[in-house]
């Protein structure tokens, strides 16, 4: 098992020596990470060596440790995997691998029971001062497919509330989270779900990590001036009933989204806040006014966390943006306050379910 990096401080004698070892390495490395649930591998680099983090229910954890004289063939590897330059150490490349992970199921026993998982690796590499760092995020298709919101760990009644803003002709959903915390699973099964509608559903994301057949995903390219805003006023010109935004990350395309929920489409979002409580002071510093925010419908919030069999299991906070919870929102944009009005009004927050979960294992 991992531990946390923050407390390994021990040297690891471990040496990648051959370009064979290291491409045996690396498969075993994407067969733990499948095996212990891991969402984001990081290869980073350090002064004398180099550690490998695996990113577990949201948490970064130290998995492995080599010598910093590897780190090159290491790197020029999955480059070569990922059909990226070898030559170019002095810009950040993008690219992606697959990976056709062999695993035993064990009630079927080690010779029948095998089965084969394709997995798609997408992979980021940023120059730092100590070599280039690697961070790959590990995408699983074949478990993502027919995911149900239950399936998450999301209520029977959370889900009810969920599947009635999804089907309303327009308004706004958003969901927040920190990074790991599995919001994008969370559109993702949303999206499973709303494929089934005779509806017109576009997404903006950067990068497109599932296909999902009968929606059309659009890739949103930062480096070819076509991010989300401008992205946003193009898909809106496509006669959209459902669009879908990966992640609201500016004023412009805050103030789009919520224009685009106020005139007849559905919009589905995610944005980085500790929970709903927070939501609203988030859209508040990026200038969406309290007038645009009457079109929010619903807000989610998420955490993963691990579980005894070390399983990612998610943990929810949805609220439907309606009655006492919606005069509440709306009478103040501090988190606090606002948590405090929620908690006397008898909702469920985020934070008192974690805390339950907490006092029961203990």
């Amino acid at each position: 098992m991992p531990k946390d990096a923050s407390v390994l401080s021990a040297s690891s004698d471990v040496s990648i020596k051959h370009i064979e070892y290291v491409a045996s390495y690396i498969d075993e490395l994407i067969s733990s990470a499948c095996r212990m649930d891991v969402s984001d591998i990081h290869i980073d680099p350090k002064a004398e060596y180099t550690d490998v983090k695996f990113r577990i229910a949201g948490k970064l954890l130290l998995h492995d440790r080599f010598k910093k004289d590897s780190h090159e063939e290491f790197v020029g590897r999955i480059k070569i995997l990922s059909k990226m330059r070898t030559d170019v150490h002095d810009k950040n490349q993008d690219g992606r691998f697959y990976f056709d992970n062999e695993s035993v199921d064990k009630d079927q026993g080690t010779k029948s029971g095998h089965s084969v998982e394709r997995i798609d690796l997408r992979v980021s590499i940023l120059p730092t001062f100590f070599g280039e760092n690697i961070v790959i995020r590990v995408l699983r298709p074949e478990l993502q497919r027919d995911k149900r919101l239950v399936d998450l760990g999301i209520s029977e009644e959370q889900s009810t509330h969920i599947l009635e803003a999804v089907g309303r002709e327009q308004g706004i959903i958003i969901i927040a989270g920190p990074t790991g915390s599995g919001k994008t699973t969370t559109i993702y099964t949303i999206l499973s779900h709303l494929s089934k509608l005779n509806k017109n559903i576009v997404t903006l994301e950067d990068p497109i990590e599932y296909v999902v057949p009968g929606i059309r995903q659009v890739q949103i390219s930062e480096p070819a001036d076509f991010g989300f805003s401008k992205a946003l006023r193009a898909l809106l010109r496509q006669d959209p009933d459902i669009i879908i935004i990966g992640e609201i990350r500016d004023s412009d395309t805050a103030n789009l989204a919520f224009q685009a929920s106020l005139t007849g489409h559905l919009v589905i979002t995610t944005i980085h806040a500790e929970d709903c409580a927070g939501v609203y002071s988030r859209l508040s510093n990026l200038g969406v006014s309290k007038d645009m925010m009457h079109s929010l419908t619903l807000m989610m919030s998420q955490r993963l966390i691990e579980t005894a069999d070390h399983r990612r299991r998610g943990v929810f906070e949805v609220i439907p943006v309606e009655g006492k919870a919606k005069v509440t929102l709306f009478q103040n944009t501090f988190p606090e306050y606002i948590r405090k009005a929620l908690q006397k009004q008898g909702v469920l927050l985020l934070e008192d379910s974690l805390k339950n979960i907490r006092e029961n294992h203990e």
